[in-house]
């Protein structure tokens, strides 16, 4: 608890003339909130007997305080205060980008200037626009940029990421004021996967991506492979339509499996220098699976030649 510095002398409801003064009680300072992006507080303010702390005394005339500073939000605004003693009252503060501390200006009628509180700011490491879901099984992977709020960062230091699902590109990284990057890869099943980032003297960070069934990687692997058959198909002019058909069907199953193999099984990561750009693994896989098509409807022929000619 802690005194403003100022002083009142008046009259009690028993005709007493107490003197009491306006005091402070801080709350832990500001910690980020990573669902409302922006720093939360609150401190206790609250009026006092000078000689006899914590004794209540009704006040024959209320004792008003304002509240301003360097805040986003203060509420209430200000409060009215008719007793002494007793619970005190607590007061939210709201900052968006603050650095290191806030001041809040806590205002009597008579003092424009008001008393200087500094609430301490306690710096969080955040992941920034992390996705909400992405493809299971393998198929995709994500870029996760992690930062630093609510502090100046003079020096790099160390993080450690973890994930209860998937695949990390690395489990500790440098981190300096350009923040850094780690990329995700899903895995086997579906679900949830929990990304933690912790570092020594910040709060943590929790991101939490969702692993969902991969129906575009399938979509554009099928797709590609039907286009793939359909072209390799192309000059069979003498084959039944029946028997072409076929081809094309055991084309596209060729495409997509050699997609699937080469992009998840063999964990190659199509056009990684643009892979946060929409549609870049589908379309990767979709020439993937094209390519496959043909190549294996060749291989095919070339095997339906060699018995026929024998």
């Amino acid at each position: 608890m802690w005194a403003l510095g100022y002083t009142y002398v008046g009259f009690d409801k028993s005709g007493r003339t107490p003197t009491y003064e306006p005091v402070y009680i801080t709350q832990g300072g500001l910690r980020y909130s990573s669902t409302r992006n922006r720093f939360e507080g609150s401190f206790l303010v609250g009026l006092e007997l000078v000689d006899s702390p914590g004794e209540e005394r009704e006040l024959v005339r209320a004792t008003a305080l304002t509240f301003g500073g360097d805040a986003d939000s203060i509420s209430p605004a200000s409060l009215e205060f008719t007793r002494t003693g007793g619970q005190p009252e607590r007061v939210a503060v709201v900052a968006r980008s603050p650095r290191d501390s806030v001041r809040v200006q806590i205002i009597p009628k008579f003092d424009p200037r008001g008393a200087t509180v500094w609430l301490p700011v306690r710096p969080a490491l955040t992941f920034e626009r992390s996705p909400e879901r992405m493809q299971g099984y393998g198929v995709e992977s994500v870029t996760l940029v992690i930062d630093t709020r609510g502090t100046v960062l003079r020096d790099s230091f160390g993080v450690s990421i973890s994930s209860d699902r998937g695949t990390l590109s690395a489990n500790a990284l440098r981190m300096g004021a350009a923040g850094g990057v780690v990329k995700l890869r899903s895995a086997g099943g579906l679900g949830p996967a929990t990304v933690r980032a912790v570092a020594s003297g910040l709060e943590d960070a929790e991101t939490t991506i969702r692993f969902t069934w991969p129906f575009r990687f399938v979509i554009a692997a099928l797709l590609g492979g039907v286009l793939g058959a359909t072209y390799a198909e192309l000059g069979r002019r003498r084959l039944s339509d029946e028997s072409s058909a076929a081809r094309r069907l055991a084309g596209a199953v060729l495409g997509a499996v050699l997609a699937t193999a080469v992009y998840v099984g063999l964990g190659i990561n199509l056009l990684s220098a643009v892979i946060s750009a929409p549609l870049v693994n589908e379309i990767a896989v979709f020439a993937f699976s094209s390519v496959g098509a043909v190549f294996g409807l060749k291989g095919l022929s070339g095997g339906t030649s060699a018995r026929t000619g024998t």
